[in-house]
């Protein structure tokens, strides 16, 4: 399906999910979609949309699953987005967002899936993210521009099974720290410029328990 997505989806107050992946819509989402407020689950994945993400989707509160990836998509002035306090998911991956980090991200405080990769996202990872993003169990950065050391305050993301850091320009140690997350399977650091020695904690737990991929 191609077009753009009509401004009248705002009539249809009742709508709990809208799934519109792998098609070819165009344009930009229509502000009329703050209308949706029973809302749970918004995927726009891979199509042709543009322009900025209207901060009328943040009156959703509901929504706990939200997809944009694979768009063109470019930076907003994030400061009018709400928090949404029961968001799960979220992936705006592909796209072409400039600039740091999108701090309106770190209000998400129930946050499992995060994935900001394939942007041009720059600027040291705030560090707050390592205090207010606890709950995430997938973190994708990979393939932009994030600099700077890795902080090792990593390890507040205890039930992170999935680290995806590679293709920034992330340098200085990996912290030891990073080998004490307890759920950990799969790390992705190659393609940053990381020196030194490979922390020793991350090969305490048996090996058929972890998943390693090329660090440089």
């Amino acid at each position: 399906m191609n077009g753009s997505i009509a401004s009248s989806i705002g009539t249809l107050s009742k709508l709990v999910v809208l799934d519109l992946n792998n098609n070819s819509f165009q344009g930009e989402i229509p502000v009329e979609i703050d209308r949706l407020r029973e809302f749970r689950y918004l995927s726009l994945f891979n199509n042709n949309l543009s322009g900025t993400i209207p901060p009328k989707v943040s009156i959703l509160q509901n929504v706990r699953h939200r997809d944009l990836g694979f768009n063109y998509f470019v930076s907003s002035n994030w400061s009018g987005f709400l928090p949404m306090p029961l968001l799960t998911h979220l992936s705006l991956a592909y796209n072409e967002f400039e600039s740091e980090f999108s701090r309106f991200i770190l209000d998400f405080h129930n946050l499992t899936f995060l994935d900001l990769s394939l942007n041009s996202l720059s600027d040291p990872i705030p560090e707050s993210r390592f205090t207010d993003l606890t709950k995430l169990v997938s973190l994708n950065l990979t393939a932009n521009a994030f600099e700077g050391p890795l902080s090792s305050n990593i390890s507040k993301f205890s039930k992170l099974v999935d680290l995806q850091l590679a293709t920034n320009r992330l340098h200085g140690s990996i912290p030891e720290s990073i080998g004490t997350l307890p759920q950990l399977q799969t790390i992705e650091l190659f393609e940053n410029t990381f020196e030194g020695q490979i922390p020793s904690s991350l090969g305490l737990r048996p090996i058929e328990d972890q998943v390693f991929v090329p660090l440089a």
